[in-house]
């Protein structure tokens, strides 16, 4: 189960094969609802595209497949996952804060055991 909240509003949703990808935006009609605006095509794409790829990919999925994942041209270099106006950013860095999550200070596994 996921959970999706905005400032005033909270709605659980499914996992789909275990799964849960969330973008920029609201994907609950209720909390859409409170959104500036509809969504833009990006985060659509990108929503859609990282869920397929999650999904798709048969057994265990690790750093190195989520580097390759976030690495993703497809749509792209202003629809696709792998998005390089990151580097204007400071401090932005989508595949350090990745490689934190495995179980030790040197780690590259990470371990997503998808839920049924």
């Amino acid at each position: 189960m996921g959970l999706e909240c905005s400032a005033t509003r909270a709605a659980a949703f499914p996992l789909k094969q275990g799964v849960a990808v969330h973008c920029r935006h609201a994907l609950n009609p209720e909390i859409a609802a409170v959104e500036a605006g509809p969504p833009l095509a990006s985060t659509v794409h990108r929503q859609q595209r990282l869920t397929r790829l999650l999904t798709d990919h048969p057994g265990p999925i690790g750093i190195d497949e989520l580097k390759r994942f976030l690495s993703d041209h497809a749509g792209g270099p202003d629809r696709c996952l792998c998005r390089h106006d990151h580097e204007a950013q400071p401090g932005f860095d989508r595949l350090r804060r990745l490689s934190r999550t495995g179980s030790g200070p040197r780690s590259r596994h990470a371990r997503l055991d998808r839920q049924a």
